[in-house]
């Protein structure tokens, strides 16, 4: 497939070289051609295999994750707080406080209460994210209200949006800043500072994580000018997070694909929701969106067949 899983390349290589050395141990000891040819022929065998490990396996320059972690970092205040939803960018920030002690005036609350300390008393369940959000609400108010911290969320394309009632939030590149003076609405262009080296990469891109950070990437920039109503730089970005989306990220496809039908895209919407299917059939918003695309487009026995697929 698309991805890359390097970790049990390098088990196996290892695995398999300790058990040649015995067996080449014994090969040299019997003296005769037929062995003397097997054991050079393997010999040979373990560094070319180590080579073309090396190759598959080499990272050397690719600093997506930690660089896309460092720019959310760099873009809050001190001693901010930062609510973060998504395990992937969840995880990279953990990753970054804790092995390498950055940013350790920023308090981290996982709001999938997986990781660190747990601030909800709520065990996570994706059986009702609704339920889920409104027990989440009380704690972020309580947070929010009594803090004199800045407040920042981060999420993913796995949501429309963090909405907490009474909360105003601004984007700031790649986090979102809760407004506590509604007087504070000066704009802050995070991504001119921001960077993501090896994102161009087409071989580190193969890998499915990097090319779904490097697709979040691009869709919060696309978020961020079309809120401006700088749709055309908009655009830009939301396609280039179409085209990172190599997996069809059910989430990533649905957001795009909504963004692409209020611009007009409608063919674009389409093969995007389409796509998706195509990976994730049985992924039911979908079916509702691809129902609304083709009721505006006055298709009605297409989208009465979207509907009756979503209510299977």
């Amino acid at each position: 497939g698309s991805s890359i899983d390097k970790i049990p390349a390098i088990i196996i290589f290892c695995l398999w070289s300790g058990y040649a050395v015995f067996f080449l141990w014994d090969l040299l000891r019997e003296r005769s051609l037929l062995r003397s040819a097997a054991f050079i022929a393997i010999a040979f065998s373990l560094p070319l295999a180590a080579y073309q490990n090396y190759l598959l396996c080499n990272r050397r320059g690719c600093f997506v994750a930690r660089d896309y972690g460092m720019n959310i970092l760099n873009s809050l205040d001190k001693n901010a707080i930062l609510i973060s939803e998504g395990a992937d960018v969840t995880g990279i920030l953990a990753y970054l406080q804790i092995c390498e002690k950055e940013r350790p005036d920023i308090l981290l609350i996982d709001r999938l209460n997986n990781l660190l300390d747990h601030y909800y008393t709520f065990k996570f369940s994706m059986e009702s994210l609704l339920d889920v959000d409104e027990a989440r609400f009380p704690v972020e108010l309580d947070i929010i209200s009594k803090s004199k911290r800045p407040v920042y969320y981060t999420y993913d394309s796995e949501r429309d949006a963090i909405q907490v009632p009474g909360v105003k939030l601004r984007q700031e590149g790649l986090v979102y800043k809760v407004i506590k003076n509604p007087d504070d609405l000066k704009e802050n262009l995070r991504f001119e500072k921001y960077s993501l080296r090896g994102m161009d990469n087409p071989f580190f891109l193969r890998e499915s994580g990097v090319s779904r950070l490097v697709s979040e990437y691009y869709w919060h920039m696309g978020e961020f000018f079309m809120s401006k109503g700088e749709n055309s730089q908009g655009q830009l970005y939301l396609q280039k997070a179409r085209e990172q989306n190599r997996a069809a990220n059910p989430y990533m496809s649905y957001n795009l694909a909504s963004w692409f039908f209020k611009l007009g895209k409608r063919e674009g919407a389409l093969q995007e929701v389409k796509k998706s299917l195509g990976l994730n059939p049985s992924f039911p918003a979908l079916y509702y969106l691809l129902g609304q695309f083709y009721k505006e487009m006055s298709r009605p026995q297409e989208a009465i067949e979207a509907y009756t697929r979503l209510a299977e």
